[in-house]
């Protein structure tokens, strides 16, 4: 019997007996298939179907569903129809609550950003707003923006792991200039303040600055290897140099590669001039004269 292209419906024949039983099985695959939406995927037939439901039959199916997997399979007037899905096909799978698309070979999720693969958008109001983030998160198959999300690693202008093959630069920001600004009193939750922390774990970790010509060091500055803070230069990368360290508990600052022992602020060079003799470890300052 003649049929269409692309829902294989029966066409009715000039002349032919009992019309009604061709045009009756038409509509029935139109019923089955048009605003295409299943009660899930599944292997196992249900035990008491209801009139008109659907399934997409999944992975090694058993009993009535043998041998028709990733078909659709519509409960009709007491028996499983079968009908095999076109490429671009589309069902709702209301157990998952996600839109599926026949590829030609699978059954693929429609994304919230519209490509392959499951998920939702969660966020404010059940959705994320325009200028807002978006994160996939692996675990999940989601994309999700929900109160103070956490992104695990970032990278602005290149990969994030665009110089450091192992990841553990969580973020990377390739660019000539960075500004960072204050959020004024004017602005909820702003107080005018910009402050920036860099906080270590304990008293012989770093927190600090490092500066890097071609990413070889050549000078830090911080809480480097110990609450002192300290200034060091390298000239290779390899070999470096504390020029500075001030104490956290004295406040006294030391320049280890010139053995001064004690920087002294003096009044003025008549203060100076009066030492006799000056102490040869320490550094004297003396205010410049107007």
């Amino acid at each position: 019997m003649p049929q269409s292209p692309n829902l294989s419906l029966p066409y009715l024949e000039a002349g032919q007996a009992q019309k009604h039983v061709t045009l009756n099985e038409a509509l029935r695959v139109l019923d089955a298939v048009t605003q295409l939406a299943v009660l899930a995927v599944t292997a196992t037939p249900p035990g008491s179907p209801a009139n008109g439901e659907r399934h997409i039959v999944g992975a090694d199916p058993g009993g009535a569903f043998a041998g028709h997997e990733k078909e659709i399979a519509a409960w009709q007037d007491g028996v499983w129809v079968f009908l095999s899905p076109q490429p671009g096909w589309r069902a709702w799978d209301a157990d998952e609550e996600e839109l599926l698309v026949w590829t030609g070979t699978e059954w693929s999720g429609i994304s919230a950003g519209g490509g392959g693969g499951s998920g939702d958008v969660e966020g404010p109001d059940g959705g994320v707003a325009d200028g807002e983030l978006a994160v996939f998160d692996g675990t999940s198959g989601k994309a999700i923006k929900k109160d103070r999300g956490t992104i695990s690693h970032l990278g602005v202008g290149a990969p994030f792991d665009d110089t450091d093959t192992d990841t553990s630069n969580r973020l990377v920001v390739r660019t000539n200039r960075s500004v960072f600004y204050a959020i004024p009193e004017s602005e909820t939750p702003g107080s005018g303040d910009i402050k920036i922390q860099i906080s270590k774990e304990a008293g012989g970790n770093s927190a600090s600055f490092f500066f890097a010509t071609s990413f070889s060091g050549r000078a830090e500055f911080g809480l480097v290897e110990s609450d002192d803070f300290k200034l060091k230069v390298s000239p290779d990368g390899s070999d470096w140099i504390e020029a500075l360290v001030v104490a956290p508990d004295t406040g006294k600052v030391r320049l280890p590669e010139n053995d001064v022992a004690e920087i002294v602020l003096l009044a003025d060079q008549a203060a100076y001039d009066a030492l006799d003799p000056p102490d040869a470890d320490t550094l004297y300052l003396v205010p410049e004269e107007e």
